[in-house]
C-alpha cells in the first residue's frame, strides 16, 4: 500500500514536470529568432518616438527630457557603453513596474533595451513580481531576456555560467526607505556578492 502512493505521487511530480519545465519557459524565455519583438513605446508614454532613429537622438530629443534629475546619470552610462568594441550586455535586477512612471521609477528598463536593441547587444533583467516581468515583456523587445526569481538568488545562480563579464550590472531591485535605509542596502550587497 504504501509503494504504491509514493509511486501514485512520484506520477504526479513526473506529471507535473513537464508542465512547469514549459510555464517557466513561456515566462522567462528569450524569445528566438523567428519570434522577433519590437519595443512598445508607446505603452511607457512616448508616442512620437522615432524608433529606427540613432538612439542618442532618441536619447537627447525623447528620453532625457522625461527622465528630470535621471538624464544625466544615464548619459553618462550610455556614452561610456557605446564606446565599448562589442555589443553591450547589460545585466539588470529590478525591472520596469509601471509603464510611462518616467519621473517615478525612470523606466529603467526601456532605456536600457533600447540601447542594446540598437546596438545587437542584450539585456537580462531580473524581478521577482510577474506583473512588472509582463509589464517589461510588453514594453521591450527581443534583445531583453526577463527572468522572473529573487534577484539574489537569480544572480548566484546566473553568474557562474556567464561567458563573458557584463559591461553593466545595474541593481535597483529595493527601493530605499529614507526611515529605515538598512533592508535595501544589505539586498544589494548580497546582490553585489553573488556575482563576484
Amino acid at each position: 500500500m504504501l509503494m504504491r502512493v509514493l509511486m501514485s505521487s512520484q506520477c504526479r511530480w513526473l506529471a507535473a514536470a513537464p508542465y512547469e519545465r514549459l510555464f517557466k519557459l513561456a515566462r522567462t524565455s528569450r524569445p528566438g529568432s523567428s519570434a522577433r519583438k519590437s519595443s512598445d513605446p508607446a505603452y511607457v508614454g512616448l508616442e512620437n518616438y522615432d524608433d529606427p532613429a540613432p538612439f542618442g537622438e532618441n536619447f537627447r530629443d525623447h528620453l532625457a527630457p522625461r527622465l528630470g534629475k535621471r538624464a544625466e546619470g544615464f548619459a553618462a552610462i550610455f556614452d561610456v557603453l557605446k564606446g565599448r568594441d562589442h555589443p553591450p550586455r547589460i545585466l539588470e535586477t529590478g525591472c520596469i513596474r509601471m509603464p510611462g512612471n518616467w519621473s517615478g521609477d525612470g523606466q529603467s528598463t526601456f532605456l536600457l533595451d533600447a540601447f542594446v536593441a540598437a546596438r545587437s547587444g542584450w539585456l537580462t533583467s531580473i524581478d521577482i513580481n510577474m506583473d512588472s516581468i509582463d509589464t517589461a515583456r510588453r514594453a521591450c523587445s527581443h534583445s531583453t531576456q526577463l527572468v522572473i526569481n529573487d534577484s539574489v538568488a537569480a544572480l548566484n545562480a546566473l553568474c557562474p555560467f556567464m561567458n563573458n563579464p557584463v559591461d553593466l550590472l545595474y541593481l535597483d531591485s529595493f527601493d530605499v526607505d529614507p526611515d529605515a535605509p538598512q533592508p535595501s542596502a544589505i539586498h544589494h550587497i548580497m546582490e553585489l556578492l553573488a556575482v563576484t
